[in-house]
């Protein structure tokens, strides 16, 4: 809940006219930077292998979430308005709601098991990866070809939009040829698709099957690590 507030409180700053600004926004901001601060000092202090504290992702993470910290004594604490932010006032607005956000994955012990399908799938993965780049490679040299248009970047933002099926309307082709050529392509795309989403797929329910296992050996592996114990 309190990340939450935090992320909130982060995101509230981006406004325009932001309902919080100037010096009590600064405070909240540097109060919650310095509690993240504490918390991983207070960590850093009580864990029995300080080596090992610092591989760990979520230890990482958390470091990370207190840069803001160093960013904001840099700038003077106090934030310009929006209309005079400059790129590490936008750095600053933009990260921050990410970084503490992404502190709440050490609540969520599953994310292991989303891990692991995606480690089990990604033998296949660069092999259909390679074919969409060669579809799509297809898909834009006909378009230029055929339907003649202006350059190959133009027809190569064409077939992504239309490979990826969000049409953005900018771009569209110009002769009936070319449609044609689009209708193929996103058909034979769409059947394409199916294939490396059914493997992620089928991994994460090989691995949810097995979910149980994969957690305790991860509980393990962890506690063994912050106790000196290493394979």
């Amino acid at each position: 809940v309190f990340i939450g507030v935090t992320v909130i409180t982060a995101l509230l700053q981006t406004w325009e006219r932001p309902p919080i600004n100037g010096i009590p926004a600064a405070i909240i901001e540097a109060s919650f930077d310095m509690l993240f601060l504490l918390e991983v000092s207070v960590r850093f202090a009580v864990c029995p292998n300080r080596k090992m504290f610092l591989f760990s992702a979520y230890n990482f993470i958390d470091l990370a979430s207190c840069l803001p910290l160093v960013l904001r004594a840099l700038m003077g604490w106090i934030l310009p308005e929006s209309q005079d932010c400059d790129m590490a006032c936008k750095v600053l607005l933009g990260c921050v709601p990410v970084l503490r956000i992404i502190k709440v994955l050490r609540r969520f012990q599953k994310f292991h098991l989303l891990l692991k399908a995606f480690h089990l799938a990604a033998e296949a993965l660069p092999v259909m990866v390679y074919m969409y780049v060669v579809i799509m490679l297809l898909f834009t040299a006909s378009l230029f070809i055929i339907d003649g248009t202006p350059s190959f970047w133009d027809a190569g933002w064409l077939a992504v939009v239309s490979m990826t099926t969000l049409g953005y309307g900018d771009s569209t082709p110009s002769k009936e040829s070319g449609q044609v050529v689009v209708g193929v392509f996103v058909f034979a795309n769409c059947l394409y698709m199916a294939v490396p989403v059914g493997i992620i797929g089928n991994a994460f329910n090989d691995v949810w099957k097995d979910r149980d296992r994969i957690l305790l050996m991860t509980k393990t592996r962890a506690k063994l690590e912050q106790a000196g114990y290493s394979a």
